[in-house]
């Protein structure tokens, strides 16, 4: 367990969690909102719902508490609970504050000059592949070429999108972000993204495409008529390229802010990188307290697991110290009555009746064997 670590029993973060808000409990124990209501989930503790505290107060009539649940024998290790305050890297949003200001600065908007030439190799890489690629059933291209940008267009979109990720990888990067292999298994391969903050992102630019049913024409009716296996030959449905573009950061499962951007009627794509970049870098940031916080948790999940191993260990030491000693104090009787029938055998013999003085030697050799207190020899039972 840490230093700085803090352990709580059930009842005592259960009054906690009812007399103030998660919000301020969270920064008294040096955890996110989010981390401290896993923490209650997974020991099982009731957490008020959404619009107690304003019902509170406003003097609202509350919804009945309800009680702490009785733990089974199996979960009875989550009595006590262990917490372990992390580091908090984005502290009262003055981070991400920075961020955004940087990014609403003049002199830092991401422009685009579609007469100008790429000028990122792997925007030229991704263009050249682009432009080398057959067109899918919908017409859409990608990249043929590995390690690629991951973009789907229609050929005539292809200039524009082009640019759009030039001037967009080159502003990442100005802003310490790297392009990155990394290997996904759920894809079960290696993606290619943008890597800050120790965190990894893909981006996708991908064009959105109509899809219709297919309306024969005239001419396609007319030949029906003529060879009626004609029909087998006509696509199922048409697609319609639409022009519009949609940027966005794929597969962030643990980052709830806004992840992707699109044309839209009164607005082009173009205008809105910059506020794509704050997001980016908000999310790196977000992802990175949150694998730090998952750090934490498993340090202590692990500790704790290391507690209930250590207090299982001794629970079978002790439980066989006991049998010992039952073992000891019923073999001590059973001495004790022993020699009690020797005496009473050397009794009889002396009055002419009992025991040889061989068995009488034995007897008291298996009384000593017994005894727990007194050291005696083996007996051939003890042999192998």
């Amino acid at each position: 367990m840490e230093s700085n670590s803090i352990v709580l029993t059930r009842e005592e973060l259960y009054e906690e969690v009812w007399q103030h808000p998660i919000t301020t409990l969270a920064k008294k124990y040096g955890l996110s909102d989010v981390g401290l209501a896993k923490l209650c989930k997974r020991h099982h503790l009731p957490t008020p719902e959404r619009g107690y505290w304003a019902k509170k107060q406003h003097n609202r009539i509350l919804p009945k508490r309800p009680k702490l649940p009785v733990l089974s024998t199996k979960n009875r290790y989550l009595e006590q609970i262990v917490i372990t305050p992390h580091i908090d890297f984005v502290s009262s949003g003055s981070e991400i504050d920075e961020i955004s200001a940087y990014e609403q600065l003049y002199e830092n908007k991401v422009t685009i000059e579609y007469s100008d030439e790429l000028k990122h190799p792997l925007v030229i890489k991704t263009t050249k592949s682009l432009n080398g690629a057959k067109p899918a059933e919908n017409g859409a291209l990608k990249p043929k070429a590995k390690n690629c940008l991951d973009i789907k267009v229609t050929r005539g979109c292809i200039d524009r999108a082009s640019h759009i990720l030039d001037a967009l990888t080159t502003a990442l990067e100005a802003r310490g972000a790297k392009l990155i292999s990394k290997f996904y298994n759920f894809y079960d391969k290696e993606l290619l993204g943008f890597e800050l903050n120790g965190i990894h992102i893909k981006i996708s630019l991908v064009e959105t495409i109509q899809r219709s049913r297919h309306l024969k024409s005239a001419e396609e009716l007319a030949r029906i008529k003529r060879d009626p296996y004609y029909r087998y030959k006509l696509p199922h449905y048409d697609y319609i390229p639409t022009g519009k573009l949609t940027l966005k950061m794929e597969d962030l499962w643990g980052y709830k802010g806004r992840k992707s951007w699109s044309d839209a009627k009164y607005q082009r794509l173009e205008n809105c990188l910059n506020d794509f970049i704050i997001s980016f870098r908000k999310a790196t940031l977000v992802l990175q307290e949150k694998e730090e916080q998952d750090r934490l948790d498993e340090i202590a999940q692990q500790q704790e697991r290391q507690r209930r191993e250590q207090l299982e260990k001794e629970k079978i030491e002790e439980r066989k110290r006991i049998d010992q000693l039952n073992a000891d104090c019923d073999n001590w009787h059973k001495s004790q009555r022993i020699r009690k029938y020797i005496e009473a055998v050397k009794l009889n013999k002396a009055n002419g009746a009992g025991r040889s003085s061989e068995w009488l030697h034995w007897a008291v050799n298996q009384a000593n064997r017994l005894d727990p207190l007194v050291i005696s020899p083996e007996s051939i039972l003890d042999q192998e």
